[in-house]
């Protein structure tokens, strides 16, 4: 399998398929092994899929730190800028979940869809998680497995235990089938419990992974198309309804008789509901390069005029724009959140397009011969043709 180098690191990959692509983002403890054969191969007969393992995990490198999940969306942003993805959907397991929340909040334009499969939301639950864990956190203490009465995230100790060779040994015989979970079925089932192991010893992971900052108000920024999918048997079911009651696109699936690890365990079910999802996305998306000019603030520097109410010209020049925005350098303030004109060249022949906007930030510029401004366009009132104007101006850029 080949490997990617993205922020000093290199990030193990598996890259199959022709169609739209999707990329998925596995849990703790795992690998992109979780996804294959039962979700890689059946998906990519439509799809081209990419399956990487997380830093830290399968054969992506083990740096001292770096292992929350705003971290790793930064790894994962490297990795689709190096693999060329404009455009795609994004499948998070667990906390490859808090991942993929965390890269759309940052790169909501790069996504076609957002898909989260039994993503724990322990900050935003108020709900304590002792209740659900109890029964099995029993069955724990008669293998030895002491959690403290004041743990907030009771799995950590649980995946740590699990891959512990001597307490893998009694499950075994006390707990028949739970071995098996959550490094797998294959031969590298004990290479995967040994790297978790690792990773909690000898890097900041054990710190890092319990630093979720996940609130209601970051999920209702998302305004990306989302599916919610849970286990009925899962200990965060929960999760699924936070999800519900906080991002403002979602639909939410329930796959029954099934826990956590539900697209590992029940891989068909899980599919028949992400494979509909992904082509209702796809048909509500058709052309991706509108959508990128819509939201994506391309590198746009031209010379412009600012005209305020009171009818007077500015000199400014752009450094990016969207269908939505504009950011630019001018040498005066203009006073904050006024509504105001720009007035864009648009042919040679000194034609302009003059667009309505408002300044929505303005800032000293760090050199202190200026003033950095951002803009939101208004075209609420403007015709369709001044639309495809401002898109064919910025496509030439």
């Amino acid at each position: 399998m080949p490997a990617i180098p993205v922020n000093g690191i290199k990030l193990n990959y598996i890259h199959l398929g022709q169609g739209t692509d999707v990329v998925l983002a596995h849990g703790l403890a795992s690998s992109l092994a979780f996804w294959y054969p039962g979700i890689v191969l059946p998906l990519r007969r439509g799809h081209r899929v990419t399956a990487y393992d997380l830093r830290g995990h399968g054969y992506s490198s083990m740096p001292h730190s770096g292992y929350t999940h705003m971290n790793m969306a930064g790894d994962l942003a490297g990795l689709v800028d190096r693999l060329g993805l404009r455009k795609f959907h994004l499948v998070g397991h667990s906390f490859g979940g808090l991942v993929a929340i965390s890269y759309a909040r940052r790169y909501p334009q790069r996504l076609k869809s957002l898909v989260l499969a039994d993503v724990p939301l322990n900050e935003i639950n108020a709900t304590p998680e002792w209740p659900v864990w109890w029964p099995s956190l029993l069955k724990f203490r008669n293998l030895g497995v002491v959690i403290q009465a004041d743990e907030r995230y009771p799995e950590l100790t649980v995946l740590e235990e699990l891959a512990r060779p001597q307490i893998r040994q009694r499950v075994d015989q006390l707990m028949p089938g739970v071995r098996r979970l959550p490094y797998g079925w294959s031969k590298g089932t004990e290479r995967t419990a040994k790297r978790w192991l690792e990773l909690l010893h000898r890097t900041t992971a054990r710190k890092d992974i319990r630093f979720r900052q996940v609130s209601a108000a970051d999920l209702a920024q998302i305004y990306v198309r989302t599916l919610a999918i849970y286990g009925m048997e899962s200990k965060w079911r929960s999760s699924a309804e936070i999800l519900q009651d906080c991002l403002p696109k979602v639909e939410v699936a329930y796959i029954e008789e099934a826990g956590h690890a539900h697209p590992w365990e029940r891989p068909e079910d899980f599919l028949n509901h992400l494979v509909p999802f992904l082509a209702e996305s796809d048909r509500l998306d058709p052309d991706p390069s509108r959508s990128r000019r819509q939201y994506e603030r391309l590198p746009v520097e031209m010379a412009v005029y600012l005209r305020t109410a009171a009818g007077i010209y500015y000199p400014a020049r752009t450094l990016n724009a969207s269908r939505n925005g504009l950011l630019l350098d001018c040498p005066e303030a203009l006073g904050g959140n006024g509504e105001i004109e720009i007035v864009a060249p648009i042919h040679r022949q000194d034609s302009s397009l003059v667009i309505p906007g408002r300044i929505v930030r303005e800032v000293k510029d760090d050199a202190g011969e200026g003033f950095r401004l951002g803009l939101n366009l208004l075209w609420q009132d403007e015709p369709e043709e001044q639309h495809e104007i401002w898109e064919k101006f910025l496509a030439r850029h």
